[in-house]
């Protein structure tokens, strides 16, 4: 629930600018996807929130002002009971308590203000893969990648990890390296780069409103430290099947985030693919998905059907 998703990385650049106010705004604005409702609980702290900046148009959150006073109304409104906005009223609840936007943003549990945070590093490692190597996934000169530690100075504050360290292809050594063993790392105060993938970045951050620098802040949640991933990275034990439902919103495939009952319907006149396949950490289903079916990924909602 709540607005997760394509908006994450605009609400991690706000909190990393302390920019409280404009954090939580991201999340309880209005969405071209919003439906049923999720839009009409939107809908309504919109109303609301025009009220108030009537009333007071400084907006200042706090005890007993209007601002309060509007998210008190939304908190208690029929659309309230929406499910979907738990981060919405969240916060709205803590500013209706008398709360500032930043006890606002921070009332949201701590692993989603880090999905948030996270969620910038890894758009910018998208932008970047897909700049680095719009051509073609292969070493050149240049490139970083993870590899067995030979006792080799390691360039760009390579991590040891389980034996491997990152290293710069150098001059002359792109046949050393496969393509499974480049690696790009996500932005952070322990990451430095040189060269073209460095103009990359650059590049990459300056489009996205940011610097280097943005990922040192004066507190330690908000500084973002980085880390590699793989560029290639391959998945296994694919497998399939077709089931049978009736019901549209019924769960499918079962896993360790998954509490209902899996509701297969052998009578039913609905159909479904379910796709598994095994992935290792840091990796994207969906991007594995995309390729299987070597087209867009959606999401698909009854009611737009």
């Amino acid at each position: 629930g709540g607005r997760v998703g394509r908006d994450n990385h605009l609400v991690g650049i706000r909190a990393m600018r302390g920019e409280w106010e404009e954090a939580c705004a991201v999340v309880l604005r209005k969405g071209e996807g919003d439906y049923g409702r999720v839009k009409e609980f939107r809908e309504v702290w919109e109303r609301e929130r025009r009220k108030a900046a009537e009333a007071d148009p400084d907006g200042k959150a706090g005890k007993g002002t209007p601002l309060a006073e509007a998210a008190d109304r939304t908190m208690r409104s029929a659309a309230a009971d929406a499910r979907g906005v738990q981060y919405e009223k969240v916060m709205l609840g803590r500013v209706a308590a008398g709360g500032t936007w930043e006890d606002a943003y921070r009332a949201v549990k701590a692993p989603m203000r880090l999905m948030f945070l996270h969620s910038v590093q890894s758009l910018a490692w998208n932008r970047a893969v897909s700049s680095r190597f719009a051509d073609g996934v292969a070493v050149e000169a240049g490139d970083y990648v993870m590899v067995v530690d030979e006792g080799r100075p390691t360039e760009g504050k390579g991590k040891l990890r389980d034996g491997k360290v990152v290293v710069r292809v150098g001059e002359g050594e792109e046949d050393k390296y496969k393509k499974e063993d480049l690696v790009m790392p996500l932005p952070g105060t322990g990451i430095s780069l040189e060269g073209r993938v460095k103009k990359v970045y650059d590049d990459v951050l300056a489009g996205m409103g940011l610097s280097w620098k943005d990922f040192k802040t004066d507190e330690k949640e908000t500084t973002l430290g980085g880390d590699w991933r793989r560029v290639v990275a391959s998945f296994g034990n694919p497998r399939h099947k077709v089931v049978k439902y009736s019901d549209p919103r019924a769960t499918l495939s079962d896993s360790e985030l998954v509490t209902e009952e899996v509701a297969e319907d052998p009578e039913g006149d609905l159909s479904a693919v379910v796709v598994s396949f095994d992935l290792p950490p840091s990796s994207y289903a969906t991007v594995g998905i995309r390729e299987l079916c070597k087209g867009g990924v959606r999401e698909w909602r009854e009611e737009s059907a």
